[in-house]
């Protein structure tokens, strides 16, 4: 009879440890789980996260420059970027026909048709292919605007 308590008393101690790391095994799954969840969460906050940095060289040996920092929820433009960046300092005209915008000024400079100086945007240091409401910019461009003799 000894013999059938030890082993009715031994199964109960195997089920007991069986049943505890089955438990264990289950929350650290779940655990696991939450943190992979908030991980992803993490991610995709990163990559959905965008510098780009707005240069204005005055063409005389000045530079000023702006960090923007932003959220991308939708596709932002040269243009965007250097409002943001540096928002009452510019003026610019909006032509429809070509559904863009021609930089008139940039602080006190402005466009000069006497003296040929215009205003020019380069992506990535390079002059742009395309206006600046239809150069889209993606993180870690840079953007450059440069007062320069045509």
């Amino acid at each position: 009879m000894n013999w059938l308590k030890l082993s009715v008393l031994l199964l109960i101690i195997g089920f007991s440890i069986s049943s505890s790391y089955a438990a264990l095994y289950f929350y650290n799954t779940q655990q696991l789980e939450e943190e992979v969840k908030y991980l992803k969460a993490d991610v995709q906050n990163l990559s959905n996260n965008v510098t780009v940095v707005v240069l204005v060289n005055f063409g005389n040996g000045t530079i000023s420059a702006k960090v923007v920092h932003f959220i991308l929820s939708v596709e932002l433009s040269a243009f965007n970027v250097t409002q943001l960046a540096f928002g009452d300092e510019i003026s610019y005209e909006y032509y429809p026909e070509y559904g863009d915008v021609v930089i008139t000024r940039i602080f006190d400079v402005s466009n000069d048709i006497n003296s040929s100086c215009f205003w020019s945007l380069y992506i990535n240091g390079l002059p742009s292919a395309a206006g600046a409401l239809k150069s889209l910019v993606f993180n870690d461009y840079i953007v450059e605007w440069r007062y320069q003799k045509f």
